[in-house]
């Protein structure tokens, strides 16, 4: 009988580790996974990021710079110039990394390890970029045993934009390091009005540039709800601006307000509110030079939300909506160079998916003609739904209640 009792629990001993290997296998597998999916998820909000600063620079006048910060994982395989869409990258890419290659392209991709296909984002113009990865595996114990745990290693690099002869040439910037963030609070000449502020975040809601003659805000969800406070701080900058009649240009189409209209057909405060300044509205279709020369203002209510056709954007209104091309960019920096003024209301980026089709390509393509040193990011300032704008000392915000504020838009210091 001893015997016996000990062989069941040698049985049950080996079945108890054989089951908790299994398990431990399952859950790396999960984890990895997983990492995987946040990895993919990170990397291609990267990518719409660098392919907007290159697109931006595409529209902007020789000499313009930028800078950008690569971050990825050992889970990236590369990421890489392309001359055509969904091209996969050379087989001896890791030989490029090392040897710092670069080449001309159409587009910027990415490919992660272990997917047979890979993401890209179309250019506005050709730009040479060099091609980035992880560094080579080692074969010490410490990067064996992160191989099996699916522990990956972070990896960044500092890029330079620049753009020449009708081209953008990005470079990897020497040296490398963690570089100072910058806070465009500390930018001269830039006003902050009011902010949003919750408990997680607290964001710029009104910017003022350019001598007070631009104003930014960053949330056309008051605006789509006609929110009175918000009606009033619109109106309040108007008489900052000095007056001069207003043209409104709204980029999204007449949908029901549920899903985000910004016609001000649509929204009886904004109607009334554009009735007592006396101004003219209309959906963009082309801003030509002539058309601006009897306005002293002109406002932009999210200019770019159907620039670029992603996912939802019929729902969205987009149907039909003309592009923004550089010659209208460069009509509205000369407006604001003469001395009147611009309003804009952006909103968030894609990160969030909502807001997917919704890209800060023109926007930011604005904000450099302007030289306007900062600009704005593919992902949120304030975005827990709770959020209040919370005025500062302007007399723009006389008044001006606190209103809701949801998945602003986040602006960073352009290099």
């Amino acid at each position: 009988m001893p015997l016996k009792a000990d062989a069941s629990s040698w049985i049950w001993t080996v079945g108890g580790i054989m089951i908790a290997m299994v398990i431990l296998v399952l859950a790396v597998t999960l984890a990895n996974s997983i990492a995987a999916s946040e990895e993919e998820n990170r990397m291609l909000v990267q990518l719409r990021v660098l392919g907007d600063r290159i697109n931006s620079l595409c529209v902007s006048a020789d000499m313009a710079k930028d800078k950008f910060e690569f971050r990825f994982t050992d889970l990236t395989k590369a990421v890489y110039p392309a001359s055509e869409e969904n091209e996969l990258p050379p087989e001896n890419v890791q030989m490029f990394v090392s040897d710092g290659r670069s080449v001309e392209g159409r587009y910027v991709c990415l490919q992660l390890k272990d997917r047979k296909t890979a993401r890209c984002r179309k250019l506005s113009c050709n730009a040479i970029l060099p091609y980035l990865g992880p560094e080579p595996k080692k074969s010490g114990v410490l990067d064996i045993l992160s191989g099996i745990t699916g522990e990956s290693k972070a990896y960044r690099h500092f890029l330079e934009l620049e753009k020449a002869d009708n081209i953008v040439i990005v470079r990897t910037e020497p040296g490398g390091g963690v570089k100072q963030k910058c806070n465009i609070q500390s930018v001269p000449g830039i006003k902050i009005a009011g902010f949003c502020s919750s408990s997680d975040n607290r964001s710029e809601a009104l910017i003022f540039a350019k001598e007070e003659k631009v104003a930014i805000i960053t949330d056309a969800l008051p605006w789509i709800e006609g929110n009175k406070d918000f009606m009033l701080l619109l109106e309040n900058i108007a008489k900052h601006f000095g007056g001069g009649k207003i043209l409104v240009v709204w980029d999204n189409g007449r949908v029901s307000r549920d899903k985000g209209s910004t016609d001000p057909a649509d929204i009886t405060a904004a109607k009334d509110l554009l009735q007592r300044l006396g101004a003219d509205s209309e959906r963009h279709q082309a801003i030509a030079k002539d058309k601006l020369d009897k306005y002293g203002q002109l406002w932009l209510i999210r200019p770019g939300f159907c620039s670029d056709f992603r996912k939802g954007s019929q729902a969205a209104g987009c149907d039909g909506t003309a592009e923004w091309d550089t010659t209208e960019i460069a009509i509205i920096a000369d407006f604001v160079k003469k001395g009147k003024r611009l309003l804009i209301i952006t909103d968030a980026g894609p990160k969030l998916e909502v807001y997917e089709y919704m890209p800060p390509r023109v926007i930011n393509s604005i904000l450099s003609a302007l030289k306007i040193p900062f600009l704005q990011l593919e992902e949120p300032g304030c975005y827990s739904g709770r959020d209040k704008f919370i005025p500062k000392t302007h007399e723009t915000v006389n008044g001006v209640g606190p209103f809701g504020m949801k998945y602003t838009a986040r602006f960073d210091c352009r290099a």
